[in-house]
């Protein structure tokens, strides 16, 4: 049911990437994704699992939308250049999630894993709302370089 609402999170991800305001849709999906979050780590039996289908569906979301910024934002001979970065960073800082919450819940609580994920969550929203009042042209897209 998860992999189903991820699903549906990719197409309405591809819909806001072509809006006319995507980062402002980056910065509205990180929010909603922080506060499932921390549903996840409050709630108990379904309201669970619907809390990680929200996630599922705004996680999934948001690829579509920095895909299109990466592509935005620069020229087209960086574009393989840029999304090495960005898939480095994302992918590599991703990959250590497993073994920092697996640390986590061995000492502490399970609790204390997904509060540590919306802090993390928390974090990477006020980087979307720093970057939305600051890129001028990049939140009002109209066409295509």
């Amino acid at each position: 049911m998860t992999y189903a609402s991820a699903i549906v999170g990719q197409a309405a991800g591809g819909w806001a990437a072509s809006s006319r305001r995507p980062l402002a849709w980056l910065v509205g999906i990180g929010f909603v994704y922080t506060v499932a979050l921390l549903l996840m780590g409050l709630a108990k039996g379904v309201p669970v699992l619907a809390a990680g289908m929200l996630f599922a569906s705004c996680y999934f979301a948001s690829q579509p939308i920095t895909n299109m910024l990466v592509a935005r934002t620069c020229s087209g001979e960086k574009h393989g250049m840029m999304y090495g970065i960005y898939f480095t960073v994302g992918f590599g800082v991703g990959s250590l999630a497993p073994l920092v919450t697996g640390l986590l819940s061995g000492k502490g609580s399970l609790a204390s894993v997904f509060l540590m994920l919306v802090v993390a969550g928390a974090g990477a929203l006020i980087l979307r709302i720093v970057l939305l009042k600051t890129a001028g042209p990049l939140t009002t897209m109209s066409g295509r370089r």
